[in-house]
């Protein structure tokens, strides 16, 4: 650790016993990481045989760290706390070490409701709760300041109610998204990347998950932040555009009841409430309708439509297929059968491609997880190159040596220099 990192996590009184003895006491009780790992595991409802396969650790490694008599490699712990969603600065000095329990909870309560969430998305959720609450972190020790417009997003509990159905209440929010960011009628947004990044400052992962989820917004402690799947659909940049914009209709406009620590959607569930089918819930109603407003409002999108087609709608706004003939058919006032919406070509443009899978496609350190390659990299780069974080601890959050992390560190800030 950097002298700063060890301030902020342990604090003056420590340093100054360490200073004034030559050492300091970190652990908080004998049985001290073992415990708070294993309530971690099973709080998640994972087994040891699920941590040693996911979390790059052999069944005996696992049972050793559950063990409050056996010693284990620090370099090992700090992984698994990453993996787990802890903080792993605070391992042995605080119980439970930055935990959130109730995002633990809600994970072990889906994953039995939902075989979608095996353990391996358990621990994949878990570690962008994680990389959120660090990139938050050192945002703040940088002093990252941005023009942050969050503020002024104040959760609506309306969801509709007898003749203005949830959809329609999605549209009136993402009318009211757009005035707030200044963005016009039939002005499309560019890169919904940057807008997370840039002007929200919200944290935004993109990572493999199961090919049946689309996205998820994620809470860990006070931090939330937006997860989007690159497997599956998501594959076409113009369907990821389409998920992020709703994990951002929850993210900024459900009240907290509504977001609870994690709420995950699969790609059906957006079709079918992008089209409010019998059994979809109002709140995904709702998000999906403000997803393709905020990305396209409809009027704009029919006006280019009549004089141009719907491929050129989908080029001009950066949107599916789907999402596209749905916009043109309420442009209409659903006075056209949806059928009659129609384009040549679903694949989108090469510029679209670059705008918004940016690292998702490419990043300077060779095998380097998705999970740590987005805006978080940068963040961790910056924080080195101001001494706030050593070369060990920049390396062990981009998972690479530290000979790798050294060697690509300016790519890195090259790469993301403009952000």
């Amino acid at each position: 650790m950097t002298a700063w990192e060890a301030f902020k996590t342990f604090g003056i009184d420590v340093l100054e016993e360490a200073v004034d003895e030559g050492s300091a006491i970190l652990v908080c009780a004998q049985d001290e990481p073992a415990k708070t790992f294993q309530e971690r595991r099973e709080n998640l409802g994972l087994t040891q045989e699920d941590i040693a396969k996911y979390c790059e650790l052999t069944n005996e490694e696992v049972a050793d760290i559950e063990n409050p008599k056996k010693k284990n490699p620090i370099q090992k712990l700090k992984k698994l706390a990453q993996y787990l969603g802890l903080d792993e600065r605070e391992i042995t000095f605080k119980k439970g070490f930055g935990g959130d329990k109730n995002l633990a909870i809600r994970l072990k309560s889906l994953s039995c409701e939902n075989k979608r969430l095996n353990p391996k998305t358990v621990i994949s959720f878990n570690e962008a709760a994680w990389v959120f609450s660090t990139e938050t972190r050192l945002k703040e020790w940088l002093g990252l300041r941005s023009n942050s417009l969050k503020e002024k997003f104040v959760p609506s509990k309306n969801y509709g109610f007898s003749g203005h159905p949830a959809w329609e209440m999605g549209y009136n929010l993402a009318e009211d998204t757009r005035k707030i960011l200044g963005l016009n009628n039939d002005e499309p947004i560019n890169s919904l990347r940057e807008l997370c990044i840039k002007k929200l400052s919200l944290p935004l992962l993109q990572c493999e998950l199961p090919r049946v989820i689309a996205g998820a917004t994620i809470a860990n402690d006070t931090v939330r932040g937006i997860v989007v799947n690159t497997a599956g659909r998501n594959g076409n940049v113009w369907v990821r555009r389409a998920t992020i914009a709703h994990e951002l209709g929850h993210l900024l406009w459900d009240p907290e009841q509504q977001l609870e620590r994690i709420r995950v959607d699969s790609y059906e569930e957006l079709d079918s409430g992008l089209l409010a089918s019998d059994g979809v819930d109002y709140v995904e109603q709702r998000a999906n309708a403000f997803a393709a407003e905020f990305l396209a409002p409809k009027d704009a999108v029919f006006k280019i439509y009549k004089k141009n087609g719907l491929r050129t709608v989908m080029e001009h706004f950066g949107i599916s297929y789907t999402v596209a003939r749905y916009q043109a058919w309420n442009g209409s006032h659903r006075t056209e059968e949806i059928e009659s919406f129609t384009a040549d070509s679903f694949e989108p443009t090469d510029e679209w491609m670059g705008r918004d899978s940016f690292t998702a496609d490419y990043f300077p350190i060779r095998n380097a997880p998705k999970s740590r390659t987005e805006y978080f990299a940068y963040v961790v780069v910056m924080a080195e190159k101001q001494g706030l974080i050593s070369e060990d601890t920049a390396s062990s959050y981009l998972s690479c040596s530290r000979e790798d992390y050294n060697s690509q560190k300016s790519a890195i800030e090259e790469l993301f220099q403009n952000d």
